[in-house]
């Protein structure tokens, strides 16, 4: 015999889908400690009560997909300034177009083995004063002389 978190003994469960765009997404548990605890009024009322609460859970899954999707965005343009900043020390280091960087920066991610957003940190950190090349320092204004 199953028991309850607080100790007491479980001997009815009741278990509703609740359902986001045709998809059971989580279930609404409910547990008595007697047996055949649940009438069909009570079943009734339960059913009703998870049709409710999916309701909420439609937005609430989207609001954590576009939340998902920023954060990826955000990452992704990290990614790219640390990339950019990277070509541009490559084309000034070797007097090249933006496509030759770009091609020498590939080479040396794949000869390392390593993600061409790595490859392009190293070269910054390797002429910066920064360690963590993803660290955006914030601006400060000078102080006239």
């Amino acid at each position: 015999m199953a028991q309850s978190p607080a100790g007491r003994r479980i001997r009815s469960v009741l278990g509703i889908p609740l359902s986001a765009d045709g998809q059971a997404r989580a279930v609404l548990t409910l547990s008595m400690g007697r047996p055949d605890a649940f009438t069909e009024e009570a079943i009734y009322a339960a059913e009703t009560f998870a049709g409710q609460a999916s309701k909420i859970i439609r937005p609430a899954l989207r609001i954590a997909e576009f939340k998902d999707v920023a954060e990826n965005l955000q990452a992704a343009l990290a990614h790219r300034t640390v990339i950019d900043t990277a070509l541009g020390v490559v084309m000034a280091q070797n007097h090249r177009g933006h496509n030759a960087a770009s091609a020498i920066l590939r080479r040396a991610a794949s000869a390392r083995n390593v993600r061409l957003r790595d490859a392009a940190a190293s070269v910054v950190a390797s002429v910066s004063r920064q360690s963590d090349p993803w660290r955006v320092e914030p601006l400060t204004s000078r102080q006239p002389r």
